[in-house]
């Protein structure tokens, strides 16, 4: 299918894979999608400015970079930024299309209903895009397509006329007559508000007075208060919704001017927000800010799981809000016709960005999808035609290259796996790249050399080519992705965790032994090159060893995806199992006894349960220990473990030193590496071992799934459940 993607400086129309649905999404074919002059347009001005210019004007992404530049070097960090910025970039988040499908969890629409979508993350200007329900309205009889695609648009400038908490017969001030402001004259009028519209540009003042509004002025004109005044009777306005797209800050300050007392300014557009104080003091105006469509923008439980607020309590929310604009249309009390500036098809998105980077002509400018009219979205979503390879599937086929799917190409995917299989031609051939973003499965699958890209999993399951399945996706993912790849004949190498519950790995287990496939997981620590070193001294030294390895893990907020434990399972699962996994590789012995403690939440200095000390027991009588904690600076080295045997010790400092005490190796009491190195390349060599049957794996791939069963216990004994079967095991 094709999209509208911005590509360093330049607007583009590209082929990428089409989107499969989730099952809480619809997949919808765009009929027309409007471009915002204000989001859009600032896009743009960024991209112009260059990354240098933009991490440089953001302190909160230079000091990012500059982190990142103090623990990965500069050859890493320049990697990521040349790549950042070639990455292609989705612009548009307001359309109207038709239903082409809807997941397994959307019961209300089915294929063939014409809809409104909105989201940046989703309703892109793309001929396909696949977007959560809470984020679709349907389109009453009566609206064209073309009206409907304002309806994101429409439902922002509503959310900042409710922020205003105008009553019948109040009196608001619109500043900024952009397509933002022009909706909001009109909606403000619908509600039986007295409107004032204001502007630089004297033909969008005239416009809004044909709209409807009471009074237009020139904002930059003399008197603007006094006029302001007269027409309010001397009490000055209500309210005023700023929806301008400026650096300037006097908007907002003027704002203040043409206030009542303990009246409201509310912040729609992006302008300048230094505040004179006195203007503001003297007469107590409240300011607020209002967030995109409404209530359950940002909230990933509303946006992506679809859980609705309750109306008794949340009267408008965002998809709400998208309902009362399609009914405002259907009823003629918003009109866009008059807004609309220009369509372009999609194919001329290209002069339709330089239209909007003019700025100058009035905002409303439309992409047309000819394949909707010609009802080509049907075939567009089948999967591809597979090529004719006519290789066995599964494990029995590797011979030579491995051939692999990457499943999931985020960040750490992204900057580590696919650099890493692409160094290692002799063992990998990277078949695909599977991400849900198509553009940025196209990139890097052209990138790293990929046989194709894809949008959908279940391509990767067809494919009779694929030998080994990666997968790096989100926690919840891994489980349902294992098991269908081992069904399909694939073999599994998955980041960790497995799985977020025993049961899940109980499955995976069964699984592997009804199969004869194997399943390895993301535990690259056992193979970093000092870890393998202190290993290889151990054996020199009589048992049993003392172990503390402790982990300044960092602060995660509540809210961040791997602490929800329904999507990320919560620290202890996603994180600690690597460090069980390294204490299993390091003294390969049975665990007898397990012991944990936790810091409680408190809600203030705890704000998850990521600060826990476990004490692991081995029948050879070890002790392995883990302090892992979120409290920490973030100046302190992540990783330090200490193994203490024999009247000898040997300190890790976060995989790039290893110092030994009493003993030396080849004439040396301290090796330190030129950086730290974690084993993420040396997995894979390992792993392409194991799968051409050079390397015996059986014993990783045990001590993999016991590291998630003590992980999974651990989690239980710190929420006061009874502690699963698995002292004594051994492998």
């Amino acid at each position: 299918m094709k999209k509208v993607l911005l590509k360093g400086k330049q607007v583009v129309v590209e082929d990428v894979p089409a989107p499969a649905p989730g099952e809480k999404e619809v997949l919808v074919a765009a009929a027309y999608s409007l471009l915002s002059s204000g989001t859009e347009r600032a896009m743009l001005q960024e991209s112009a400015a260059g990354l240098a210019g933009r991490v440089m004007g953001n302190p909160r992404l230079f000091r990012m970079g500059w982190q990142m530049l103090r623990e990965q070097g500069i050859k890493q960090v320049w990697r990521t930024v040349q790549e950042q910025a070639a990455m292609p970039v989705p612009l548009g988040y307001s359309m109207a299309g038709r239903v082409v499908a809807a997941g397994r969890l959307v019961s209300d629409l089915v294929p063939g209903e014409e809809v409104a979508c909105g989201g940046a993350r989703y309703a892109h200007h793309a001929e396909l895009v696949a977007v959560p329900r809470n984020l679709v309205a349907r389109v009453p009889a009566g609206v064209d397509l073309q009206a409907a695609a304002f309806t994101t648009l429409g439902a922002i400038a509503m959310h900042g006329l409710r922020r205003a908490g105008l009553q019948f017969g109040e009196t608001v001030v619109i500043t900024g007559l952009g397509l933002l402001g022009l909706l909001a004259v009109q909606m403000a009028k619908a509600a039986g508000c007295r409107v004032v519209a204001l502007d630089t540009d004297k033909e969008r003042v005239a416009l809004a007075a044909g709209l409807g509004a009471d009074l237009s002025l020139p904002a930059n004109g003399a008197g603007v208060a006094g006029e302001v005044y007269r027409f309010t009777r001397g009490l000055g306005a209500d309210a005023v919704v700023i929806c301008a797209a400026t650096a300037s800050h006097e908007p907002v300050n003027q704002a203040f001017d043409l206030c009542r007392q303990r009246g409201k300014v509310v912040g729609v557009g992006v302008f300048g927000m230094h505040f004179d104080r006195e203007r503001m003091y003297r007469k107590e105006v409240e300011f607020l800010m209002s967030t995109s469509y409404g209530p359950g923008r940002y909230d990933p439980y509303y946006e992506e799981e679809g859980i609705d607020y309750p109306a008794g309590y949340v009267r408008w929310t965002e998809n709400r809000n998208f309902q009362e604009f399609l009914w405002l249309l259907a009823s003629g009390k918003v009109r866009t016709g008059l807004l609309v500036s220009a369509v372009f098809p999609l194919e001329k998105a290209g002069e339709a960005y330089d239209l909007l980077a003019d700025g100058r002509k009035l905002p409303g400018i439309l992409l047309e999808y000819p394949s909707f009219n010609k009802g080509e979205f049907v075939p567009a979503v089948l999967p591809r035609e597979l090529d004719s390879e006519k290789l066995a599937p599964g494990l029995t086929a590797v011979r030579g290259k491995i051939r692999v799917a990457v499943v999931g190409a985020g960040s750490f995917v992204g900057r580590t796996h696919l650099p890493n299989l692409a160094s290692l031609p002799d063992h990998f051939h990277l078949r695909s790249v599977v991400t849900v973003r198509g553009e940025k499965a196209a990139f890097l699958a052209q990138k790293y050399g990929a046989g194709y890209a894809s949008a959908d999993y279940r391509e990767v399951l067809d494919d009779p080519v694929v030998d080994l399945v990666l997968i790096g996706t989100r926690h919840n993912l891994h489980y349902p992705m294992i098991m269908q790849a081992l069904e399909r004949g694939k073999a599994v190498f998955c980041e960790k965790p497995l799985c977020l519950t025993a049961a899940e790995l109980a499955d995976i287990r069964e699984k592997v032994e009804n199969t004869g496939l194997p399943v390895f997981t993301g535990f690259n620590r056992r193979h970093a090159p000092l870890a393998v070193k202190l290993k290889e001294v151990l054996a020199f030294l009589p048992r049993p060893y003392f172990i503390h390895y402790r982990v300044n893990a960092g602060f995660v907020p509540a809210d961040h995806w791997s602490q929800d434990l329904a999507t990320g399972g919560g620290r202890i699962i996603g994180e600690t199992c690597h460090f069980f996994d390294l204490f299993l590789f390091l003294v390969e012995r049975p665990v007898v006894k397990i012991q944990v403690n936790a810091i409680p939440v408190d809600g203030r200095a705890v704000i998850a349960r990521d600060n826990i000390a476990v004490q692991v027991q081995f029948a050879d009588g070890s002790l392995a220990n883990l302090l892992y904690t979120s409290l920490g600076h973030r100046a302190l080295p992540k990783e330090r473990l200490e193994v203490f045997a024999a009247g000898k010790s040997l300190v890790l400092d976060d995989y790039h030193t290893l110092e030994m005490y009493g003993l030396n190796v080849e004439g040396k009491g301290k090796i330190r590496l030129r950086k730290p190195e974690k084993g993420w390349r040396e997995e894979l060599v390992a792993l392409a071992g194991y799968l051409g049957g050079r390397q015996d794996g059986t014993q990783v791939m045990r001590q993999g799934f016991m590291a998630m069963e003590i992980t999974l216990a651990v989690n239980d004994l710190i929420l006061g459940d009874k502690l699963p079967p698995i002292l004594g095991e051994t492998y």
